[in-house]
């Protein structure tokens, strides 16, 4: 859990719900370190959703959503512009960085699981220092989608799993968008 002294999160859990117009939505949430909370929500948001725009606070996070139906009229938009967006089919993945201030609007229903992952959880779990995670929307990730797979089976228990199991969740979650779509600063900034 979060510590009191964390901001809270817009990113998972009920914060991400409330974005979206939702009274809850079920979470594994875990803290390795002040600072480093990584979770992963399933937002199942109904037709009823469609057409509202969705704004999702700022955060030093990115929100990683894997989508598990598919959502054909999905509009992003970051820092105030539009982002084109392809389709998302089921087991497809956006890279939402919530430092550029998102805002989403939902087509039709919504099924997604986010993965909630803070820059300094990166760093938490020997990573170093990423500038970004950037990959184009729509892409099939099949090592997401069997993590989310995995996500999906702890959530549907119906005892919460144990700190060990998130952690290698998260360790193997960050590692592998680290590994396949990240960016160091240096990189990011040109100087590699």
């Amino acid at each position: 859990m979060p510590s009191e002294r964390d901001p809270p999160a817009g990113g998972y859990g009920a914060g991400l719900a409330r974005c979206f117009g939702l009274a809850g939505a079920p979470a594994l949430v875990t803290q390795l370190a002040p600072g480093a909370t990584f979770a992963v929500t399933r937002l199942d948001c109904p037709r009823a959703q469609a057409g509202r725009r969705h704004a999702i606070p700022i955060e030093d996070a990115f929100l990683v959503t894997l989508h598990l139906r598919a959502a054909r009229r999905l509009e992003l938009w970051l820092r105030g512009q539009p982002v084109p967006l392809r389709p998302m089919r089921p087991g497809s993945m956006l890279i939402l960085d919530l430092r550029g201030d998102v805002v989403l609007r939902l087509g039709g229903a919504w099924d997604v699981l986010g993965f909630y992952v803070p820059r300094a959880l990166l760093g938490v779990i020997g990573l170093g220092t990423v500038g970004a995670l950037a990959s184009e929307g729509g892409v099939i990730d099949p090592v997401l989608g069997h993590l989310g797979a995995a996500a999906l089976g702890l959530l549907e228990r119906p005892r919460r799993p144990t700190a060990a199991v998130l952690r290698h969740l998260a360790t193997a979650t960050c590692a592998h968008l680290v590994h396949r779509y990240g960016a160091r600063e240096a990189e990011e900034a040109g100087d590699a």
